[in-house]
């Protein structure tokens, strides 16, 4: 039968073979650890660098944007300015011109009508006073 330092030996190197079993267990988890965080670290730094990037583009494009915007509302300005005055110009020219053409043809329509109804009751005058057919001239 074993004594009680023998058990307390046994028990002993049991207990330390566990402690150097947590031990390592803790050492692996800690390199495990150490190893994630290096990677957690490269992997923010890739998206960190990537969203630098990003707002740079986007401060350019907003850059771009605003110039783009002033260009056209100087151009707006000039259209208003220069552009404008001659297009209802010629907006007010063509509907006189428009205008004076309509007129045209209506006189000319009244002239005809005026020139047909002097040739219709000219004709009718001519008969009413030339008496019966067949007695011309008088």
């Amino acid at each position: 039968m074993a004594t009680a330092v023998e058990r307390f030996s046994q028990a002993l190197g049991h207990l330390q073979g566990t402690v150097e079993a947590m031990d390592n267990t803790v050492r692996a988890m800690a390199e495990q650890w150490r190893r994630q965080d290096e990677a957690a670290t490269t992997g923010r730094k890739a998206l960190y660098e990537r969203f630098e990037a990003l707002s740079i583009q986007v401060a350019q494009a907003v850059a771009t944007l605003n110039f783009v915007k002033d260009e056209m509302e100087d151009l707006k300005v000039e259209i208003d300015q220069n552009v404008m005055p001659a297009v209802k110009a010629f907006n007010h020219s063509t509907s006189y011109q428009a205008g004076a053409a309509w007129m045209r043809k209506a006189i000319w329509g009244g002239i005809a009508t005026a020139g047909t109804l002097a040739g219709y009751y000219g004709h009718a005058i001519y008969i009413y006073f030339s008496g019966p057919p067949g007695t011309w001239p008088h």
